[in-house]
């Protein structure tokens, strides 16, 4: 009975692959890179690997699609418990496990805790020394957000150097205890983290905001507000509700005729490309020119399609000038020769909360090559349909350079996951796909 079953099962995928050259369009393409996240809970807090029979199974599986690689987040509340003092064991481990089935690594310096955003299954927070700074983004009612250090305390004295004195630290120590990994080619590149979630944005989105709100902003601790008053900068009082729809809120409605608010938000957005700025200057200075650095926007595109973009605003991705921010975070990148990575490549639109993904992706994409600079993407949500696939099939068409996939786990090793997901890696890989 079970035999027949997974006859007829064969069967059937093998039916629907022979339809599907049959009745698609066959597309000639460049090759795409693939890779694949790790596992959020891949280490415990003392940088040891759970369950690391486990993974090692599913690297061998993965190696044997092949894809090209895995990505990796070497988390600072894990690497670097007390100041000076880096605990890589974990990671040299996994590398060694990756480097054994012939897959590259993506390592992320993520400068950030995990618990509390969509797709987060573990609390791993930031250094207790770290916490002690209490260098954190607040709002305006006060609520204090411990996910990663305001970029307004960038220039703030911070363990005998500044806050970005410490980032180049830790990439200086990753670099030295991996040195063999980036002389041999094991290390495919270097994602530079830039904020919450490692993205380059402000926690426009935290709690208690839920979606589609449009946010709020990040401009109410003592370092922020100093900066504002030098900068004859005044925070709009309408750009603090979380939840608020911009279809029911007279700010967000009229925010192109309000000139505080657009003055406002194109210093946010400044601010932010500036941070960029200091902290992808040093990560090129300490890995060199050889190595292909990637940072990350995220793909937020709920209210991209309606006049206030007020998700992007919120987190200070979007300018009201003729750029729209994202050019002018582009521009920080292409300084420093710096991937773009995107996120939201496999999503649809909702018309409710005014999302055109796709609209918005190609807009980052193009203003990404205007300055010359390389984009690569992800799933914004874990995903095993074939509409998703197809969706991020084609921006591979349209020549994209890298895809990562969120992510490993118990979720993509199902059966029928695992068929349509390997077969997805095939395509991008491929130099011809069926779509």
């Amino acid at each position: 009975m079970i035999l027949t079953f997974f006859i007829t099962l064969v069967l059937l995928i093998s039916s629907y692959y022979l339809l599907r050259r049959l009745f698609r369009t066959k597309k000639v393409k460049k090759p795409t890179q693939f890779f694949v996240m790790a596992p959020l809970d891949l280490m415990d807090l003392n940088g040891k690997m759970i369950n690391p029979d486990i993974i090692e199974i599913w690297l061998y599986k993965l190696s044997k699609i092949p894809i090209d690689g895995i990505m990796i987040d070497v988390w600072w509340g894990i690497t670097e418990p007390e100041p000076d003092k880096y605990n890589f064991d974990g990671y040299h481990e996994f590398f060694d496990l990756c480097k054994k089935y012939g897959l590259k690594i993506i390592p992320i310096m993520s400068w950030h805790a995990c618990g509390g955003n969509v797709g987060d299954t573990v609390n791993i927070p930031l250094p207790n020394w770290v916490e002690k700074e209490n260098f954190f983004y607040k709002d305006a009612s006060g609520s204090v957000d411990h996910e990663c250090i305001s970029l307004f305390y960038d220039q703030c004295l911070m363990k005998n150097t500044t806050v970005v004195g410490v980032y180049s630290q830790f990439m200086i120590a990753f670099r030295d205890s991996f040195a063999e990994e980036i002389k041999n080619g094991h290390i495919a590149c270097i994602d530079v983290g830039l904020g919450p979630c490692g993205e380059c944005r402000y926690p426009g989105y935290r709690q208690p905001w839920n979606y589609p709100g449009a946010g709020a902003i990040q401009v109410y601790d003592d370092q922020a507000l100093e900066i504002m008053k030098k900068c004859n900068i005044v925070p709009p009082e309408g750009a603090n509700d979380y939840n608020v729809l911009p279809t029911k809120s007279e700010f967000w409605t009229n925010i192109e005729e309000n000139k505080e608010a657009l003055k406002f938000f194109d210093w946010y957005n400044l601010m932010l490309a500036e941070h960029a700025d200091r902290v992808l200057i040093e990560a090129r200075r300490i890995f060199g020119d050889e190595m292909e650095l990637v940072a990350k926007i995220p793909g937020l595109h709920w209210w991209s399609d309606h006049p206030s973009h007020a998700a992007e605003a919120t987190a200070g991705l979007y300018s009201y000038n003729d750029d729209t921010g994202y050019e002018r975070l582009c521009r920080s990148f292409a300084k420093f020769n710096v991937t773009l990575d995107f996120s939201c490549l496999e999503l649809t639109k909702n018309e409710e909360s005014y999302s055109q993904p796709e609209k918005l992706v190609r807009t980052v994409m193009e203003k990404a090559e205007e300055q010359g600079i390389m984009f690569e993407g992800e799933n914004a949500l874990e995903c095993y349909d074939s509409g998703s696939y197809q969706r991020s099939l084609q921006w591979s068409i349209e020549g994209l350079h890298r895809y990562t996939f969120l992510r490993i786990g118990p979720t993509m090793m199902k059966f029928s996951n695992w068929v349509m997901f390997n077969q997805f890696a095939r395509d991008m890989r491929a130099d011809v796909v069926y779509i």
